[in-house]
Formats: C-alpha cells, structure tokens, sequence
C-alpha cells in the first residue's frame, strides 16, 4: 500500500538547499463542495432563461491564484453511464467575490461550448489566505426547451455550519425563485472551483452511480444535513451525508466532486462510446484521490467480478496517467468501495449474481485490484452479518427495489466511513490481509 510524505503537496525526491525539508510543490486542485447548486430563474422569454446562481467555498489553504470552469452536459435518459449532449452554446459570466470585495469578473460572456466538461471561464491572479469566504456569482441564458437546469434545492434559510466548512450559496442577502425552470435528471452548468497551492489534504473526486447520486432522497437534489445550505429536510445519499461529517469531524472544508449518474456502470465509462466518461475524465487533473463506486449495475447486468476488476483496473490506468502529466512530481490516490447489498423479490432474499457480490468485495477488501490504495466499506454498515449480499433489516433499503439504501441506510454508511474521509492523509481503511 502507498504512504503519503507530509502531505499530498510535497514531493520526498525534492530536497531543499542544504538537506531540509521536501520543497513544497504547487497545483491547480478543486476546493469546491461538490459540482450540483440550485438555480434561480430571473427572467425569461419564448426562447430562453436568464439564470443566476451563487456558491460559496471556503479553502483550507493558502491560494495564490483561482479558476472557475464550466460544464455543458448533463445526465439523460439511457444506461451505463452516458449523458445528455446541450446542442448549443451557452452564455455564461462569472463573478468572484472574498467577502463583498469583488476580485475579478468575466468582462463579458463567456462562450461555453457544447458538450464541454471543464471549460475555463474565469481566471484571477493574487493571494487568498485559508479560511476565505469566496462567494462564485454566475449569471448564463439557457434555451427553455430541450436543456435541463436540474432538480436542485432552492431553499435557503440563516441556519449553517461552522464558518470552516463551505456553503454552497446564500449570505442572506440573495433570494432565490425557482418559478419557470425545467426539472429533470442531471444538473447542467455546474461551476467547477480551482485553487492554484500547496494542497496538503486529499481532494476527491467520486465516480459512482444512483447510490451515490441522490437517488431515493429526491426532496433535496443535492444533498447534506438539516440546515446546512438553507436544506430543511435530510437527503444527498451517502457520499454527500459522508462529505459534511467528514468536514465537521476534520475542521475544515474538504474539496469534493461528484461525477456520478443513475444507472451508471463501469463498463459503460471505459466504452468508446461512453462521452460521458469522456466527459468526467476532464476532472481528473484537478483531484489528487479518485473515489471508485461502480458495482451494482455491472453486476446487476451479466457482468463478473472478474470483468469488472479489469475495467476499475483500466481506468486507474488512466486516472493516474492524467494526473501525471497535470502534475508530475505529485502523488495521487484511488479508494474504491465495496458495492451494497441487494435484495431479490425482498430484502433478505439474495439476488442470482451474489456470489459475484462477494467476490467483487472480497477483490476490493483484499487489495487485488491494481493500482488501489485502499478502500471504503459501504457494504457492512447496512448488509446482514451473516450475508454481506442482503440487506440486515427492511428499514435499510428501498421497498420499491431492494436495491438502494434507505435514509436510514445511507446514514449508517456515511456515519461508518466519514471518519476515513476526514483524515488529512491515507483517508482509507487499509486492506485485509
């Protein structure tokens, strides 16, 4: 298993003058909270909407330069993990705010085009101490017919969490009407938030499927506690629950981008034709720990445990590749989790494929999938102790499919595994020997 040095930003080869401490090494990395926010409807007409949104981030180092990217894609019908095409240009400006100080703005509309993953909108060069208050503003026309802004949560309310941890929006001087926008499966013009440092904590990046997502927990799209982000109602599935524990227990933010869809599946991702893992890939570079959730429809569709550990094998190939030539000389990691129980015609009642269930578990547990670090056990927290392939109580999942979790489910994964994540190195449970 690999060790980090004294942190994810220094490098053991590169030695100061005279023998002293690993020289600190710079990278654009993501300091976002994940890549889903709320939209508002300001204004529309028979051919468009003007949307305007606000996040908040809250770095936990020092910067000395900020982007902002964009994304033109979204999550459509179909399965394995493709996504919706935008058919046309969008027109988008940034703001970047510390506090009420503007620091820099798009002079004018930035044309992002069709089908992009990360599209750079805005750029600013100067020193932004840790514990920033970064308010991103964005303002982009959207055609009202054919596009999709999201099932996001547009509630907003004075509650929140410590001033350590980010928000997605709201300072309380903006309000937000939801009236006039679309609602559908994916979110559309995500902005992706890059600091330029020495980022000495993990940065993660989460490819997964419905699980993940927010499947089963629609009342609140994007996810997280009660009162965090003006949320009045529990949601997010585990990984977002997972995320604000994580910062809580930690301190301090911890940088996180979802790049999961429903009905995803490894297979689908290493496709020639799957644009969407394409399209996800454009991440990669920006986050120094990739997070691998993707089990449950491969095997749910003929797929072996064998076949599986090939393709996860194949994009860490690739994962690590792109992070190299963004970054050389730092290190970068890969978790990937074990896949949840899943019940038949009920909950206790295994599926045809379980045996493939504890194989591919047993490859994650044991370390022989190549080139992971370790992993996250999102499996025991919910599955029966005698049967890891069936839920331990109805109350754990779904009674619609057996399938996903529950609240209750999804709580006891994030409660189990948050601790992992708020580690400042090595944020994984060390294989089984």
């Amino acid at each position: 298993m690999r060790t980090f040095g004294s942190g994810f930003g220094f490098d053991k080869s590169r030695r100061l003058p005279g023998g002293g401490a690993p020289s600190p090494i710079a990278s654009w990395q993501i300091i976002g909270q994940y890549n889903d926010l709320g939209f508002a409807a300001q204004g529309s007409n028979a051919s468009s909407i003007q949307v305007i949104t606000r996040k908040r981030d809250v770095p936990n180092i020092d910067l000395t330069a900020f982007r902002s990217l964009e994304q033109t894609f979204f999550v459509g019908a179909g399965s394995g993990g493709l996504d919706t095409t935008i058919t046309n240009v969008v027109n988008i400006r940034h703001k970047l705010l510390a506090g009420m100080t503007q620091l820099a703005i798009s002079p004018s509309p930035v044309a992002v085009p069709a089908f992009e993953g990360a599209y750079q909108v805005l750029e600013y060069f100067g020193t932004i101490p840790a514990g920033t208050t970064l308010y991103l503003d964005k303002e982009a026309v959207v055609a009202s017919s054919g596009q999709n802004t999201g099932p996001q949560t547009l509630i907003y309310s004075a509650q929140g969490a410590p001033s350590a941890i980010g928000r997605k929006a709201g300072n309380g001087s903006l309000s937000f009407d939801a009236t006039g926008l679309s609602t559908g499966t994916g979110s559309l013009l995500a902005p992706i938030t890059i600091g330029y440092g020495v980022h000495l904590y993990p940065t993660y990046c989460f490819i997964g499927d419905s699980i993940i997502s927010s499947n089963g927990e629609t009342y609140d799209g994007d996810g997280g506690p009660i009162g965090v982000e003006g949320r009045d109602k529990q949601g997010g599935a585990w990984a977002r629950r997972m995320q604000y524990q994580a910062q809580m227990l930690a301190g301090r933010s911890v940088p996180m981008r979802l790049l999961s869809r429903p009905s995803a599946q490894m297979s689908g991702m290493r496709s020639s034709s799957g644009a969407g893992g394409a399209k996800r890939r454009e991440s990669y570079r920006y986050c120094n720990t990739l997070v691998i959730q993707l089990a449950a429809n491969d095997l749910g569709n003929s797929r072996t445990a064998a076949q599986l550990k090939a393709d996860i094998e194949a994009e860490i190939v690739v994962y690590r590749a792109m992070w190299a030539a963004a970054n050389p000389g730092l290190p970068c990691f890969v978790i990937v989790c074990t896949v949840t129980p899943r019940g038949a015609t009920a909950y206790n009642v295994p599926v045809g494929f379980a045996s493939e269930i504890v194989a591919h578990n047993y490859n994650v547990r044991h370390g022989l999938i190549v080139g992971s670090d370790g992993y996250w056990e999102i499996n025991h927290p919910v599955s029966d102790p005698a049967n890891e392939t069936i839920f331990a109580d109805a109350s754990y999942c779904g009674a619609a499919d057996y399938l996903h979790p529950s609240p209750t489910g999804y709580a006891m994964i994030a409660a189990a595994e948050a601790p992992y994540m708020a580690m400042n190195s090595a944020p994984w449970r060390a294989f089984l020997s």
